[in-house]
């Protein structure tokens, strides 16, 4: 890669910017390291990915004179491994189709993978015996697995307070980029068919979190084993009361909104909710 070349790396992604004389585009090839499987948008090697940068034009360039004036050229390399490494070189064409040679292979990366959990769905009045119905879904829309067991979900009760119970692991493991998991009570009796290898964490000596009231809205919140919330239903403004049904949050990644949440009479647990577009349903990122 050229020497003066800059990288920023993104979640999924790295940018890089070069300095180019006259009009023309920047062009990379992308493959995984030699001996390593491909990932994502890297082919593994020696095959490569040709990714082409946008045509530009400097400001004042003069076509009888092609290196008078420089000015940045960019290309980004998507939909990356987080943390992995991959290796990328660089070469530039004009507007006629010819091609520099390429340079030396670089190693670039990704930021490194990230959990997001996101409380995504609540059934608060289940059918009887209710202690054995309840849940709350849990999605995970980062690049990296979410493992729960030490978080804690906080209950706002009618006094305003809260209680606060601990999240540990029953089935499965941690929650895979784009997968969703269930917390249930120690009552719960399996009812629901879940998708294969769903986990599915405990969370209450007897009902979830003490038991969720069907008598007015649910407001929970989910904080990290070092108290910091990372996910809220109903704090920030009341949610719905859901007569019949689970609670969704209609977009996985929006705030806690009163208008981000639906009672769809139906119930979803494990999968993408009812409530939201197909496009926005949580997936495996790569």
């Amino acid at each position: 890669m050229a020497a003066a070349a800059s990288t920023a790396s993104g979640e999924l992604s790295v940018s890089i910017q070069v300095s180019l004389g006259g009009m023309g585009r920047l062009i990379a090839e992308l493959s995984a390291l030699p001996g390593e499987p491909a990932c994502g948008a890297a082919p593994e090697a020696p095959a490569t990915a040709t990714i082409m940068g946008d045509v530009l034009a400097c400001p004042g360039w003069d076509p009888c004179v092609p290196q008078a004036t420089a000015c940045p050229a960019g290309v980004v390399l998507r939909a990356l491994c987080p943390g992995r490494s991959v290796r990328v070189r660089l070469a530039s064409e004009d507007l006629a189709g010819h091609r520099s040679g390429a340079g030396a292979w670089a190693e670039v990366a990704a930021l490194p993978p990230r959990a997001a959990p996101a409380l995504t769905e609540v059934l608060a009045d289940a059918d009887a015996p209710e202690a054995g119905g309840e849940y709350v879904e849990v999605a995970n829309l980062g690049t990296g697995d979410a493992d729960l067991a030490g978080f804690e979900l906080a209950k706002r009760t009618s006094s305003g307070g809260f209680t606060r119970c601990r999240l540990s692991l029953l089935t499965g493991g941690p929650i895979p980029p784009g997968a969703h998991a269930l917390v249930v009570g120690a009552a719960y009796d399996g009812r629901y068919p879940l998708p294969a290898g769903t986990p599915v964490y405990g969370c209450g000596t007897t009902a979830l979190a003490g038991g969720l009231a069907n008598d007015r809205p649910v407001a929970l919140a989910l904080e990290d084993p070092l108290g910091q919330v990372v996910s809220t239903i109903g704090i920030s403004e009341p949610a719905q009361r859901c007569p019949q049904g689970s609670l969704e949050r209609i977009h996985p990644a929006a705030p806690d909104a009163a208008s981000n949440f639906a009672c769809p009479g139906t119930r979803t647990p494990g999968v993408c909710n009812r409530s939201t577009a197909a496009e926005e349903c949580p997936r495996r990122p790569w």
